[in-house]
């Protein structure tokens, strides 16, 4: 190992340190040779599952600029969104603000515009509309191993069904002699009070979604990702 390499791993030990036994720290990166050739690895924990969580958003923006290139998707195609459809998010995201509305709207958006909120905002609504127009969590796995040829990655939920697990949400948009708009703005109230914090929503967080068969990664796979398309 390099003196730079070794360094920066004495470094990374001891963020994982003031940390402490709470928290988990895992890194892979790649160093590069002013010529662009690999130098050095640096790992920590590069083994290590992680939550997938808003990770999943990167190589699905590989699968839209892959569909785009071989025309099987425009940047100029609109997509509709319902807000009963929308996912959790936070309510400044541009698109993720549908959720929190307690009567129905409709938005159209263009392949461009989504990409964008996605990786821009993190925006978990544009996220799921593009996924969805993709073919699904099968489609962008299959994408991962036949054409990224990267193995090992869960990703088995939706940004919604992962967020509404993972905080205990209740749905708000369920019709009903009952739940009228009270009803709703009140299940609205109560699911932002839930997604106030993500450390308080489960006794054990992370382990709730790292265990078992939900979207996870270890820190080496996404570095494979990342590095894969300058491979081919």
């Amino acid at each position: 190992m390099s003196a730079i390499a070794q360094g920066v791993q004495d470094l990374f030990e001891t963020y994982a340190k003031r940390l402490g036994g709470s928290a988990r720290l895992g890194i892979y990166g790649v160093l590069l040779a002013p010529n662009g050739e690999k130098h050095a690895d640096v790992e920590f924990n590069q083994y290590e599952r992680f939550p997938m969580a808003s990770v999943v958003k990167v190589p699905l923006a590989m699968l839209v600029a892959s569909q785009v290139a071989n025309d099987s998707l425009s940047l100029d195609e609109e997509i509709t969104i319902q807000s009963r459809a929308a996912s959790p998010g936070l309510m400044a995201n541009p698109v993720d603000r549908l959720y929190f509305l307690p009567f129905d709207a409709v938005r159209t958006y263009t392949v461009e515009q989504l990409t964008g909120f996605m990786l821009r905002n993190s925006d978990n609504t544009s996220t799921d509309a593009l996924l969805h127009r993709l073919g699904g969590t099968s489609a962008l796995t299959e994408f991962l191993v036949h054409q990224l040829h990267v193995d090992g990655i869960c990703v088995e939920r939706t940004m919604d069904e992962l967020l509404t697990y993972y905080y205990g949400l209740h749905r708000y948009d369920v019709r009903g002699p009952d739940q009228g708009m009270r009803h709703r703005i009140g299940r609205i109230v109560g699911n932002i009070g839930r997604m106030t914090s993500p450390y308080v929503c489960r006794l054990n967080p992370e382990e709730h979604l790292v265990y078992p068969f939900n979207p996870t990664i270890n820190p080496k796979m996404i570095t494979a990702i990342l590095f894969t398309p300058l491979l081919l």
